[in-house]
């Protein structure tokens, strides 16, 4: 769930101490690693475009939000929403969030902000550059913030990946965009490998279709 350029800064504020953390996000960050033995980096109130009222409970990476994708009961979002009206309503803080039957929560990656942020222009011109220096891909194409690496046959993604070559281009890539403040340290780089052989073969040269299996 991409966010606005205000809620990328106000979770990149939050992380460099520029914020102060209130009690409502300390409660929270105790609650999920308690609960979930997750770390959470922030959280965000808003609206969507038809107006309902949203909690964005922010994490690092993907694989933090599948557990609560995979609940589709909404246990999980209960317990959430009821624990984060009690700290708002024990705080005083956020008032429209008092009652939880008043709004819905999702938990949401924040990697995927971070390295759109960094995927500009220049960086694509660079990560051009670098799948360039290697003959054995054959094409490639974004989907940003997401690079898709093309070798010529599906055998080859094997190879590839058993000689060290995918992790080579994936740190060559994830060393052209660097890094943000506050998350010094952290890989980033969202590289998948496919092959011609399944992009033309199988998706006949269609990126949508291949993009939504993808």
């Amino acid at each position: 769930m991409f966010l606005e350029d205000k809620d990328i800064q106000k979770v990149l504020d939050t992380i460099n101490g520029r914020t102060p953390e209130d009690e409502v996000l300390l409660d929270m960050k105790a609650f999920f690693k308690e609960e979930f033995d997750i770390n959470i980096l922030d959280y965000i109130c808003d609206r969507t475009k038809d107006g309902l009222l949203r909690l964005k409970i922010m994490v690092w990476d993907v694989k933090d939000t599948v557990m609560f994708l995979c609940c589709p009961d909404r246990e999980l979002e209960n317990k959430i929403r009821d624990r984060f009206s009690k700290a708002c309503r024990d705080h005083g803080l956020n008032s429209e969030y008092f009652d939880p039957k008043c709004y819905f929560s999702v938990v949401s990656d924040f990697r995927s902000d971070v390295e759109k942020i960094l995927m500009t222009d220049d960086t694509i011109k660079k990560i051009d550059e670098v799948l360039r220096g290697h003959p054995e891909v054959m094409s490639h194409r974004y989907s940003i913030p997401t690079v898709f690496v093309f070798y010529k046959t599906d055998k080859d993604i094997d190879t590839n990946y058993e000689n060290g070559l995918s992790d080579k281009i994936r740190e060559e890539i994830s060393g052209v965009l660097g890094s943000v403040a506050g998350f010094e340290g952290r890989t980033l780089g969202d590289v998948r490998f496919s092959s011609l052989e399944t992009f033309e073969g199988r998706y006949k040269g269609n990126f949508h279709g291949f993009w939504l299996d993808h």
